[in-house]
């Protein structure tokens, strides 16, 4: 299982299998507990970077900080394209580390 540290900005990647031209629509959700926490959808800020095969968010200090530690953190990658077809990847599951220093540095 991969790992999350509540208060870092860590970049959390997806591959996926359309040519980024045809991508019309996109979001990310982050769930824990049976309950959404955050959702980043195309234009976000967070949206790190966009290319044929592969998304890349960046997470905040804020939105890290949402998280529980030591609960489970599931994240999928959802996509429209062009010709309509819904496409999405499988769950990835992360692990949620607590900090020691919460004093956020932005």
């Amino acid at each position: 299982m991969k790992s999350i540290y509540r208060g870092t900005t860590p970049l959390i990647k997806f591959t996926h299998p359309f040519d980024y031209q045809y991508i019309t629509k996109l979001s990310v959700t982050f769930t824990q507990d049976g309950k959404e926490i955050i959702k980043i959808k195309l234009g976000d800020s967070e949206l790190y970077s966009i290319e044929n095969g592969l998304v890349v968010v960046e997470l905040t200090e804020e939105e890290t900080n949402k998280f529980k530690h030591n609960f489970p953190v599931d994240a999928q990658l959802k996509i429209k394209n062009l010709d309509g077809e819904i496409w999405v990847s499988d769950v990835e599951h992360y692990t949620v580390h607590r900090i020691l220093d919460t004093e956020s540095f932005n």
